[in-house]
């Protein structure tokens, strides 16, 4: 058995192992414990193993799997063996039996399934047949884990800002993945228990809601239709993890007044599932420090329940320990080293007291189409994004307008409302206190609310309100028949994420975004994978000798990961700032650096041009921003011999 694999299992045995002895009651809760304890344990096992004992690599990643693993199966005892098999009973009978005898009542809930599978299944070959093209995955979701696996060790990350800053949990997989496989083609694999996290905490909170099993399905589904979230599937972006472990916490703390029985004490019920709900938040906070708030949000409402549950204070200490602990444990790693080497967790942001040079209305004024900048008030800037779905257009993993498909505008927004009109008829006041306001407030929060990617959330909460909706209307046919028209149109929005796909090559002399034929084409023929953007930009780096060290100056190009390689034969060392030629000589020594990238504008333009007049010292290889806008230099001590072609690799990743 590979080791990657016997790693894997063991983790999954264990983590099911300790999600089945939680002792929660309905078996979608257990579902989604199991996910979110499968991911604090594999984020878990990679800080351990990675930044703790700095040894990232197979054999110590692959002992302290089967280790904790046995620790958990132990911890457990033999009693839960017992319970363990009749879990994986109940969730084969009420989960996938049910869905399956379902699908023969439920035709339109089984079509519209195994049609988000093919499209998931399209993704994945997207992803494993293509280079990585995904900008921000490019420039800093591989960079962190390409150079923890270089180095050995988890730490800081000076090739690139953006990922020495920045939290980096779902990172950790790319190392988990990157440490067995020696590769990060399958780094896009590392948003995958993020998206089955999705359908079960939408399906969830459905239940929670009132909904009957088929249309908590097709929430759940329909989640995974959403083309904002549909389009990352094969990218390292972390937006669908950031949303979903949101909802997942909201579903652990509104659950436990579903599932209490009249005649039982609420408390104990209550702490296992805030437990599971603190896992969710630890998860969240390691992803992306937005989530902070999120965090704070949901600390108050499972207070609120603890309060109005248990109607005393007591449980209130316990209850706080539950929801925190996990994330001082796990996510707390991130805001600590930041805060060490910054003097700011949130570096470069200013938030909570800190003082940061970036602000966030600035990134996104910069990022925004002019035309929702500019509208008046929230709600136009809203209409304005969410309206472009209205018409077919080009899909990114990036979106800037729109991105939450056809499906939005025609059916969730007005079932959105209608979901809340049914929670205030049944009086279901945690519902909208608990989980509308919470990620109401998140909406308007957020610097950049019209951005779709940013509040995936708003997409799960309009999943869960149809299913609240359909299961009120009478007569039932109508409920399918309406459910039958959101799949159609989440079908149809499918189809646009799908052509064209958000992969930009070149096509003739032109940049396009490639159809899903041309795909295919670039999947089959090695050769015209280097004509993806940004892949393409960096053909003479791949040219250089394997085991080159490649020196950049903090104005260097982003995409450091296709500076490194695919299986990391370069290395990439900082230059840091250097206030002349002599600095810039000095600290390419101290690198040992082979090879300098320069630009001719920006921050470098002045050490370019003396690297230019320095022709003793710098050889000029690639002219006229050759490697995405920058010159390549070859650094010579000594300064002997004469301006050159640029030396031709012999490694297996040479391109002629």
């Amino acid at each position: 058995m590979p080791w990657p694999l016997l790693a894997l299992i063991a983790t999954l045995v264990g983590a099911w192992r300790v999600a089945c002895a939680l002792g929660l009651r309905r078996t979608i809760d257990i579902a989604t414990a199991f996910t979110l304890v499968f991911c604090v344990q594999m984020m878990g096992l990679a800080l351990l193993v990675g930044g703790l004992l700095g040894r990232l690599s197979p054999a110590p990643m692959l002992l302290a799997a089967l280790l904790v693993a046995a620790v958990e199966v132990w911890l457990t005892g033999r009693g839960s063996i017992d319970e363990t098999r009749a879990r994986s009973a109940a969730l084969a009978r009420d989960g996938l039996g049910h869905a399956l005898r379902g699908s023969l009542r439920r035709p339109v809930v089984a079509v519209f399934g195994l049609l988000v599978a093919v499209q998931y299944a399209w993704r994945a070959a997207l992803g494993s047949f293509l280079p990585a093209s995904d900008w921000d995955g490019l420039v800093y979701h591989m960079t962190g884990p390409a150079v923890w696996l270089q180095q050995g060790h988890i730490g800081y990350t000076p090739q690139q800002i953006w990922a020495d800053v920045y939290p980096q949990g779902q990172e950790l997989f790319i190392a988990w993945i990157g440490t067995f496989t020696g590769s990060l083609r399958l780094a896009w694999t590392s948003g995958m228990p993020f998206f089955l996290l999705g359908v079960l905490s939408v399906a969830g909170l459905a239940r929670t809601a009132g909904a009957g099993r088929a249309h908590a399905t097709l929430a759940g589904l329909g989640f995974l239709a959403i083309p904002a979230v549909l389009v990352q599937a094969s990218t390292t972006y972390v937006d669908v993890a950031t949303s979903t472990t949101i909802l997942a916490a909201s579903q652990m703390v509104l659950a436990p007044a579903r599932v209490v029985r009249s005649d039982e004490p609420a408390a104990p019920v209550l702490r296992r599932y805030l437990f599971v709900a603190g896992l969710a938040l630890a998860v969240g906070t390691s992803i992306k420090s937005y989530n902070l708030l999120a965090a704070a949000l949901v600390f108050c409402v499972a207070l609120a329940q603890a309060r109005r549950m248990t109607r005393m204070g007591t449980l209130l200490p316990s209850a706080s320990a539950l929801l925190v602990v996990p994330s001082l444990l796990l996510s707390s790693y991130w805001y600590l080293r930041t805060w060490l080497k910054y003097g700011n967790p949130l570096h470069p942001f200013p938030m909570m007291g800190f003082e940061g040079k970036l602000s966030f209305d600035d990134i996104m004024r910069d990022n925004t189409p002019p035309e929702i900048w500019n509208a008046h008030g929230l709600l136009a800037k809203l209409w304005g994004s969410w309206s472009a779905d209205l018409t077919r257009h080009a899909f990114r993993y990036d979106q800037r307008l729109g991105g939450f498909g056809p499906q939005w505008v025609y059916v969730l927004l007005p079932a959105l409302l209608i979901g809340l009109a049914v929670f205030l008829r049944r009086r279901q006041w945690d519902l909208l206190w608990g989980l509308a306001l919470p990620l109401g407030v998140l909406l308007v929060a957020h610097p950049g609310p019209w951005w779709a990617r940013y509040t995936l959330f708003l997409a799960g909460l309009g999943c869960v309100c149809l299913a609240a909706a359909l299961d009120v209307v009478r007569p039932r046919i109508v409920g399918t028949a309406l459910g039958a028209v959101f799949a159609c149109v989440s079908v149809l929005g499918m189809w646009w994420a799908t052509d064209p796909t958000h992969i930009v090559g070149l096509s003739g002399s032109a940049w396009t975004l490639l159809t899903a034929g041309q795909a295919v084409e670039y999947m089959r023929d090695p050769a015209l994978q280097e004509r993806i953007d940004p892949v393409w930009g960096y053909e003479p780096i791949r040219r250089l000798p394997d085991g080159s060290a490649i020196g950049a100056t903090i104005d260097g190009p982003q995409h450091v990961v296709l500076l490194l390689g695919e299986r990391r034969q370069r290395n990439v060392v900082s230059l840091g700032w250097s206030r002349d030629i002599k600095d810039l000589r000095k600290a390419v020594q101290e690198s040992g650096a082979k090879y300098v990238l320069l630009g001719s504008t920006g921050a470098d333009a002045d050490l370019y041009l003396a690297a230019i007049a320095d022709a003793a010292h710098f050889r000029h290889l690639v002219h006229d921003g050759g490697v995405r806008g920058f010159d390549l230099f070859e650094f010579r001590e000594a300064g002997d011999g004469e301006v050159g072609e640029i030396p031709a690799g012999d490694g297996p990743d040479q391109r002629k």
